[in-house]
């Protein structure tokens, strides 16, 4: 019975990863002159079910005070890459193939999960159960594991390469703003799926007609849906240790 609530358990939390973002990327600027600031947010998320983009702005100045709240909004579906006849998706948006890709794959882990769940409950073959359990593992594993080491890649390949946010400041004083490589002095490179980095512009913005140094932070991460999945492969492996360890849930 333990082993049975296990399983259920993993089922429950590999349908929830459908619903949240997999992967997020924060970028927000801010500058201030006195009393008067200025600021800017964006929010990407990832995930199986859509992709999401969230912008706001705010800025209190002597000319005005004022905010604002944007978002952007693609359902992850396969019908969109049906209509896509010229390829433009799969050259300018690796990631969204990847996302569809992803909920193909979840869709059916979560198919063989269930079927385990119903074979222990009304079935009488242990190992069917446990051939179920194991192939959901194997399926799980290549999910997560394979999201981990692809999501830095295809968000390059989406948007801008490595550098999410660079200055035009002489970061090193060689009399120019980049270095032997051609990138900028002053930059925040994604290199692993999970990172932060914060760079100053200076007199990178404009308050009042003053100029002033302008922050820019970005943080990128795995998020709750990937977690989830992540919990759900845990209680997998240890539903399938434990149906070995007894002939019967």
């Amino acid at each position: 019975m333990e082993t049975l609530n296990s399983v259920k358990l993993a089922f429950v939390l590999v349908v929830l990863s459908l619903f949240f973002p997999w992967f997020t990327v924060s970028t927000s600027e801010y500058a201030e002159d006195g009393d008067s600031f200025s600021e800017s947010s964006s929010k990407e998320y990832y995930g199986p079910n859509k992709y999401l983009v969230v912008t706001k702005s705010k800025w209190d100045t002597d000319n005005s005070k004022d905010s604002s709240v944007s978002k952007f909004f693609i359902p992850v579906d396969l019908d969109i890459l049906q209509t896509d006849t010229d390829g433009e998706i799969f050259e300018s948006f690796p990631l969204y193939i990847s996302l569809v890709l992803l909920k193909g794959k979840l869709l059916f882990s979560i198919a063989l999960i269930a079927a385990a769940v119903l074979n222990s409950s009304y079935g009488k073959d242990i190992e069917i159960t446990k051939m179920l359990l194991f192939l959901s593992i194997a399926l799980m594993i290549i999910i997560v594991i394979g999201f981990l080491m692809s999501v830095r890649g295809d968000y390059e390949a989406s948007f801008y390469g490595k550098i999410l946010a660079s200055t035009n400041d002489d970061g090193d004083g060689d009399g120019d703003s980049t270095n032997d490589d051609g990138k900028p002095d002053e930059r925040i490179e994604m290199t692993l799926p999970l990172g932060y980095g914060s760079i100053i512009d200076d007199d990178g913005a404009s308050i009042d007609g003053v100029t002033v140094d302008e922050r820019t932070t970005v943080r990128w991460h795995p998020s709750i849906g990937f977690i989830l999945a992540a919990c759900s492969l845990w209680f997998l492996i240890g539903s399938l240790v434990k149906a070995g360890e007894s002939s019967r849930f």
